[in-house]
């Protein structure tokens, strides 16, 4: 957190969060800007966060989702109010020179900025917001060594209670895989912080054949080209070896906030 008062301010956020429970999804927009490759598994995570939302009483017929073409800055930001959660599955792009204009990348190159999230009142009320992107959670610590400056900082300050982000470019089959058993856990009762060290611990430990499992019973949304080649590239692997030990696949995320 940038300083103890925002954990108390986030305190209070998260025993106060919009009710009735209300979620927005959002994942890989399109187009992007040449030279930026589309997210293949951007879309599965979301389908399958969205889905995990769904089935939780609070949140029935209250998910919205905005997917590829959909997901423009003007539908993003008519959706935005009254969500208690909120999960972007995309590209985010940090400005160390200028942090305000950070910010994650919508249909057509368009950017949903810090500023623009600072200034908003549309996440008063948002217990959660999951920046499942690339740099979200970096910060300006060249410029302005007295303030922290960064995506999780502005959703905090725009009124959520807590923040997931990331600190470096991460790979997006691992992550869909990290963010899907971060929501189970969550939706379990976990608090949020205690979610993402479980999801962690699970993604620095599974096995490929537990992953060659998995894919079959928990990602039953994934297009049969991607199932395909999942399975494929387990079945290749040692089942009895650590598919993702490498810090690189879990280790980027963080969580700002209560």
């Amino acid at each position: 957190a940038p300083s103890a008062q925002t954990i108390v301010e986030s305190q209070m956020r998260a025993a106060v969060a919009a009710d009735p429970a209300a979620a927005l999804v959002v994942a890989n927009p399109q187009p992007l800007p040449k030279g930026i490759p589309s997210l293949r598994f951007a879309r599965e995570e979301a389908q399958e966060v969205a889905a995990l939302l769904s089935e939780q009483a609070a949140f029935v017929g209250r998910v919205a989702h905005l997917y590829e073409t959909e997901a423009t800055l003007s539908a993003v930001d008519t959706a935005l109010p009254g969500k208690r959660v909120f999960h972007f599955a995309c590209h985010a792009v940090f400005d160390a020179d200028e942090p305000l204009n950070s910010g994650l990348l919508m249909a057509g190159g368009e950017m949903l900025t810090l500023r623009a999230i600072r200034d908003s009142e549309a996440l008063a009320g948002t217990r959660l917001a999951v920046l499942s992107a690339c740099q979200t959670g970096l910060t300006d610590f060249r410029e302005l060594p007295d303030e922290v400056i960064g995506l999780p900082t502005g959703f905090l300050a725009a009124g959520a209670a807590g923040v997931v982000g990331s600190l470096w470019p991460v790979d997006d089959r691992s992550t869909a895989l990290l963010m899907t058993h971060f929501y189970r856990c969550v939706l379990a009762g976990d608090a949020p912080a205690d979610a993402l060290r479980s999801a962690q611990l699970w993604l620095r430990g599974v096995t490929w054949g537990e992953l060659d499992a998995y894919y079959s019973v928990f990602l039953p949304r994934m297009t049969i080209s991607s199932a395909e080649e999942a399975h494929e590239e387990a079945s290749l692997k040692d089942p009895t070896a650590a598919a993702y030990v490498e810090p690189y696949h879990w280790a980027a995320f963080t969580f700002s906030g209560a």
